[in-house]
């Protein structure tokens, strides 16, 4: 049968994944993620660039003007900052949307109804892949309206601009051919995010101290804008053209990856022949073994409560070579915070030391910056430890196909889901909120009781509010990576709060609004948790 004429160069995967996700709601969540990273980034770039005076002032409009040519100044330092600010939240976005063309088609097992139609190989990767890089390329455009707010300074050049848009687009379009590669050679979504966040590291930090980095970039480019025109444009047209050709190659490599999962031979039956009865030979006689005994550390099961124990000694799924390395790269990881922190925590014991026997307020000062510097990096990971283990709970069910089963059982559905909450309460409870206690201890030296209360009181709230959302998104999304990647921006929120409650402690009104924030997001806890257990008393009717 003649193959039917198909519109374009890549087929129609990629305007029918485009409309996919408009319909799906991802623009309107893209946009305002990125709304959000700028307008985070914009407030702290206001806090250090006008430390001198009073973040309140700043804010309400009645600091000190500036003149000519500190506003040209302001401008440009403005213009690198919503830069790097766009560019790093593309850095965040871009694996993520990259790897789910491939890899949720491969979780819902989609992906082998594409291999048998008439599409191609290439009109299946790039149809996927150019449907995410037209959809990323549309969120970068959203940054454009802050970016025009530069040009009011005056300093700021239009040929900049465009260089930087062209190289950040660029950029987009390497990670998402590598991270759209690396989910074509794994099975798991997991696994394919971990090889897209991966290389994307490696594309971010492989050049900073030169030319291979796209942050090492921008800055080169804008020193080259005055002094060298002609080099400005050589060098950014050829890095530019690099990563074009380094996309070009990943997108080569997923094709053929996709070519050979389509050829791959089926496995035909081999009779097995029986163990010893060869021709011309007797059976031989295998000596007998005792079974050996399973080896296990679980205890009794509680008669108190069966849920609880289930819980606690009853873990996930088969492993997978993906869930391995997933959970090696988080123990690196967690090692790596785990060291930062102490050291941090060692320097600010010796400030306090110092400051002791000197009589001065600097190392006091010191020890309050270092001590709210490791109380938020410590209390992060735990949030996100334990968001993730409420947001694998009922997943985890539904996928061994034992959810039926918990539900089928004559107890309540408040008892078969509270142990779950408890559980990724206490999961990493035991290092994150001790190392989470850095922070209202920082203020507390600050000289800022009130706003340590406040933050206290975040630190405490956070594991519930993590194991509330986490449990709710658990019922309501289909796969455990989607819960995690919904409850990173709830966990980042929390994390930017404390943040500015230690950058804006000296004003009266913020440790106010701390208290609020803390009280509302125990409500929320609750709430979420209300609506999560209504969830499931429905599915159980169902």
């Amino acid at each position: 049968m003649a193959r039917r004429p198909r519109p374009g160069l890549i087929g129609p995967l990629a305007a029918w994944d485009l409309l996919r996700l408009v319909r799906r709601g991802q623009a309107v969540r893209a946009r305002l993620f990125l709304a959000g990273g700028l307008l985070l980034a914009l407030t702290l770039f206001a806090l250090v660039e006008f430390r001198d005076q009073r973040p309140l002032d700043v804010f309400l409009g009645s600091a000190r003007a500036l003149n000519t040519s500190e506003l040209s100044a302001f401008g440009n330092r403005f213009t690198l900052t919503v830069l790097f600010a766009q560019l790093g939240i593309l850095f965040l976005l871009t694996p993520a949307y990259a790897a789910g063309a491939i890899a949720e088609e491969k979780e819902r097992h989609t992906f082998t109804l594409l291999l048998v139609s008439e599409l191609t190989g290439w009109e299946i990767f790039a149809g996927l892949l150019a449907g995410r890089v037209v959809f990323l390329l549309t969120v970068l455009l959203a940054g454009l309206p802050v970016l025009a707010l530069a040009l009011l300074y005056g300093g700021v050049s239009l040929a900049y601009l465009g260089m930087c848009y062209l190289i950040t687009g660029t950029t987009v379009v390497l990670l998402a051919a590598l991270a759209a590669a690396g989910a074509a050679a794994t099975d798991t979504f997991r696994g394919a995010l971990l090889r897209g966040y991966f290389l994307a590291g490696c594309v971010a930090t492989g050049g900073m101290t030169g030319f291979l980095s796209p942050f090492a970039v921008l800055p080169i480019l804008y020193g080259l804008q005055v002094s060298d025109p002609a080099g400005f444009v050589f060098w950014g047209l050829a890095f530019a053209g690099c990563e074009l050709v380094i996309a070009l190659v990943a997108v080569v490599c997923g094709v053929r990856w996709v070519r050979q999962m389509r050829a791959k031979p089926v496995r035909r039956a081999v009779p097995v022949r029986a163990a010893g009865l060869e021709p011309g030979r007797p059976p031989r006689r295998r000596p007998h073994r005792p079974p050996a005994r399973p080896r296990t550390r679980r205890p009794v099961v509680s008669s108190a409560d069966p849920f609880a124990w289930k819980e606690r000694y009853i873990l996930g799924t088969k492993r997978t070579l993906d869930d391995d390395s997933l959970q090696a790269a988080m123990q690196a990881g967690g090692v790596t915070v785990a060291v930062v922190v102490g050291a941090l925590g060692l320097i600010a014991a010796g400030a306090v030391l110092s400051a002791v026997t000197s009589g001065s307020r600097r190392g006091l000062d010191t020890a309050a910056d270092l001590l709210a510097t490791a109380g938020v990096l410590g209390h992060l990971p735990y949030l996100i430890v334990a968001g993730a283990a409420a947001g694998r709970s009922v997943i985890v069910e539904r996928q061994r196909n034992t959810l039926e089963s918990l539900l089928a059982i004559p107890a309540d559905r408040g008892a078969i889901l509270r142990p779950k909450w408890r559980q990724a309460v206490r999961t990493g409870a035991w290092w994150g909120i001790p190392t989470g206690l850095g922070l209202p201890a920082g203020l507390v030296l600050a000289g800022e009781p009130l706003a340590a209360v406040a933050s206290l009181l975040l630190v405490v709230v956070g594991g519930p509010l993590a194991a509330s959302v986490g449990v709710w998104l658990s019922l309501r999304c289909r796969t455990a990576t989607r819960a995690l990647l919904w409850w990173l921006p709830v966990a980042g929120g929390l994390v930017f709060a404390q943040v500015l409650l230690v950058k804006l402690a000296g004003a009266w009104s913020v440790p106010w609004l701390g208290l609020a924030l803390a009280v509302g997001c125990g409500l929320a806890a609750w709430r979420f948790w209300a609506a999560a257990a209504d969830a499931f008393e429905r599915h159980g009717r169902d």
